[in-house]
C-alpha cells in the first residue's frame, strides 16, 4: 500500500466524517469511519519528515506549505464548526499536525547539534584507558535525547494551549509514528505489527488522559468507557498502515495540489451544501 493509497483513504474517511457530522445529523456510522482519518494524516506527516529530513530546502518548503494551509483553513473551519467567520475556541487539526512536524524538525536539529553521529563513533575508537571520551559521547547523547523529549513535550503543550483538535496526544502521535517507522519500517511484518500496536496503545492512553482533563483514575476510566466504540474504530487504522510499503505510488502535480487543498476545500463544499439545505 503506497503513499497515494493512504492519501486517498485519509481524504475519503475525513470527508465521510465531516459529512456525517454536519449533513447527516451526526451519523454514528459515518463518524466511526472518520476515526481513521487523523491517524493516517499523522502517519503521513511522520513519513513525510522521514523522507525529507536530509533535504533542508524541501523540508522548509513543506513546513511553509503547512503554515499557509493553517492560515487558509481558519475561516472555513470556523464557519463549519461554529457558523462564525472567526472563533478561537477550537482550532482545526492542521496546527496539531504542523506542531508535530515542527517537533520532529527541531528535535532532529537538536540531536544533530548535541549528539552528532561522529561523537558516538569515538566510543569505537577510544583507547582502553580513554574512558573520558566514551563518557563524553554518552553524556552528549543523554543531553540530546533529554532535549528532544523536552522539545516534543513543548510542542504538544502548545497544541493544548491553542486548543487544536487532537491536541497534546495528536502531536505526540506524529512523533511516535516517526520513531516507530524509523526503527521498524523495513522490518518483517510481525515486528511492524507489534510496533504499530504499541504506538496505538500509547496514543490511546494519552488521548483518554487528555480527554479526561488529565484527571485521576476515575475520570480516566469513565472517559474510556464512554468512548470505547470510537477507540475501537480508531484502532482499525493499524490495518492499512501495516500494509504500507514505503513507496510513493501514483503522483502528479494536480493530485498533490488536490491533497494539499482538500482539507479546507471540503469545508467550503459542506458549508455550501448545508446552506442550500437550510434555505430550500
Amino acid at each position: 500500500m503506497s503513499v497515494f493509497v493512504l492519501k486517498i483513504i485519509a481524504m475519503i474517511t475525513m470527508a465521510v466524517d465531516h459529512v456525517g457530522f454536519q449533513l447527516m445529523d451526526n451519523n454514528l456510522f459515518m463518524r466511526l469511519i472518520g476515526r481513521t482519518a487523523f491517524m493516517v494524516y499523522a502517519f503521513l506527516m511522520a513519513e513525510g519528515y522521514y523522507h525529507l529530513k536530509d533535504a533542508p530546502d524541501r523540508l522548509a518548503k513543506h513546513a511553509g506549505k503547512l503554515v499557509l494551509l493553517c492560515l487558509v483553513t481558519e475561516v472555513p473551519f470556523d464557519l463549519f464548526e461554529f457558523r462564525q467567520w472567526v472563533n478561537f475556541q477550537t482550532q482545526s487539526v492542521l496546527p496539531t499536525l504542523l506542531l508535530g512536524f515542527a517537533a520532529l524538525i527541531v528535535s532532529g536539529r537538536w540531536m544533530a547539534y548535541a549528539a552528532p553521529v561522529g561523537s558516538a563513533r569515538q566510543i569505537e575508537h577510544a583507547a582502553p584507558d580513554g574512558m573520558a571520551e566514551t563518557d563524553a559521547a554518552g553524556g552528549r547523547r543523554i543531553i540530546g535525547i533529554a532535549g528532544s523529549i523536552a522539545i516534543c513535550l513543548a510542542a504538544a503543550a502548545a497544541a493544548r494551549v491553542i486548543h487544536s483538535e487532537y491536541s497534546f496526544a495528536g502531536v505526540l502521535l506524529v512523533v511516535m509514528f516517526y520513531l516507530c517507522m524509523e526503527k521498524t519500517g523495513e522490518e518483517p511484518f510481525p515486528v511492524r505489527a507489534l510496533a504499530l500496536a504499541g504506538v496505538y496503545a500509547a496514543y490511546l492512553l494519552l488521548y483518554i488522559w487528555q480527554r479526561s482533563g488529565f484527571g485521576g483514575w476515575q475520570e480516566f476510566t469513565a472517559m474510556a468507557r464512554g468512548y470505547r466504540l470510537w477507540f475501537s474504530a480508531t484502532g482499525l487504522t493499524i490495518i492499512p498502515l501495516l500494509f504500507y510499503n514505503r513507496q510513493l505510488g501514483y503522483h502528479s502535480r494536480w493530485f498533490d495540489a488536490l491533497y494539499s487543498c482538500f482539507y479546507p476545500l471540503q469545508f467550503v463544499v459542506i458549508i455550501m451544501v448545508r446552506m442550500f439545505l437550510e434555505h430550500s
